[in-house]
């Protein structure tokens, strides 16, 4: 009898649950990313290193669970999370440590100790860790945040704004051709406070963000066009860092704040047709390191894809870095450009 009444709450329990199954959806998605890659950077004869030679490399590796159901109150819940791997091997750990194992010494005998070595920098890494609510009013997110300083840079992430801030809370809504993005992390964690608009209107975005970081000023502004395939966007930014100025008559330093200390910008045009993209990306850095002393960093990025379809795609990059220093010892010069290139190939699931 107590058997039977347990079946019967447990097919009442699961009537009762159905409606908020149907409401709720859970997704389990994931991204593998592999490629060849090269460098034009010349082999360093005292390690003996060849890192002319192309080798094969993970990308991204992910996987990700996500869930959405929607509240008593009619809003909908959501939260996620994410494990990075990004590595082609199981062994994780960090290269020159060890572990105790039985391995065979080349004599043949086993000992307790000796280490096998973790030849591999792989790591499991929890990112995109979140939850939050949205709705008509917009959406409300804690844990890991998009930035708000980041409504203005619209060109491409090569030289970024803005850093991660996985311990804030933040809020974003859309009216009409107007988008608002806001972000808070109290003094204890990341420390931000941020704000950014963006206007959208007949294929044409603008934006701007701001945001004070540490008691440190950053801000972007940005714009970009698409139209039948066509894209074209460009961008600039600046962080206030901390200036570090000496009194020439006394000797004595004193630390400064500004807005102009690190800046950069970018433009990047893109066409689209039948699964093939293109792009062409220039962005540059500019990082004061001194009085009328500043370090600049040029990339020219060249891309093209092509959808296989089923999620899967194949694409190339030929990445061209330049730098030039601001202060350079007596017997230094500035380094050589160098030339990175990839073929990627990428499932989606």
């Amino acid at each position: 009898m107590k058997l039977k009444k347990t079946a019967i709450a447990i097919a009442i329990a699961g009537v009762a649950a159905a409606p908020m199954m149907a409401s709720a959806t859970t997704t389990i998605s994931g991204l593998v990313q592999v490629k060849v890659q090269g460098t034009d950077k010349d082999d360093d004869p005292e390690t003996a290193s060849n890192e002319s030679r192309p080798d094969i490399a993970a990308g991204d590796v992910r996987v990700a669970i996500s869930k959405e159901h929607e509240l008593n109150s009619g809003l909908t819940g959501y939260g996620n999370l994410q494990f990075n791997l990004d590595d082609l091997t199981g062994e994780g750990g960090v290269a020159g440590q060890g572990i105790q194992d039985d391995v065979a010494d080349p004599d043949g005998s086993l000992t307790d100790e000796d280490l096998v070595e973790l030849a591999s920098s792989a790591t499991v890494a929890s990112d995109n860790v979140y939850v939050g609510i949205k709705g008509g009013f917009g959406d409300i997110r804690i844990g890991e945040i998009p930035l708000a300083v980041e409504y203005g840079q619209l060109a491409n992430d090569i030289h970024d704004v803005g850093g991660t801030v996985v311990d804030g809370i933040s809020y974003t809504g859309t009216f009409g051709i107007f988008g608002v993005g806001l972000n808070f992390s109290p003094g204890e964690d990341s420390d931000v406070i941020g704000a950014g608009v963006k206007f959208n209107f007949a294929g044409a975005t603008i934006g701007a963000g701001f945001e004070d970081r540490n008691e440190l000023t950053n801000f972007s502004v940005g714009a970009s066009y698409g139209i039948a395939g066509f894209s074209l966007a460009a961008h600039a930014w600046s962080q206030g860092q901390l200036d570090i100025e000496e009194n020439d008559a006394t000797g004595a330093t004193t630390i400064t704040n500004s807005l102009d200390d690190v800046t950069a910008f970018a433009v990047q045009v893109g066409y689209t047709i039948a699964g093939v993209n293109l792009g062409v990306t220039y962005s540059q850095l500019t990082k004061q390191v001194g009085e009328d002393a500043e370090d600049e960093e040029a990339i020219i990025r060249l891309d093209a894809g092509y959808d296989l379809g089923g999620g899967m795609d194949i694409s190339t990059r030929i990445q061209n870095t330049s730098k030039e220093a601001g202060i350079l010892a007596a017997d230094e010069s500035d380094p050589d450009d160098l030339v990175e290139y990839r073929v990627m190939l990428t499932q989606a699931f």
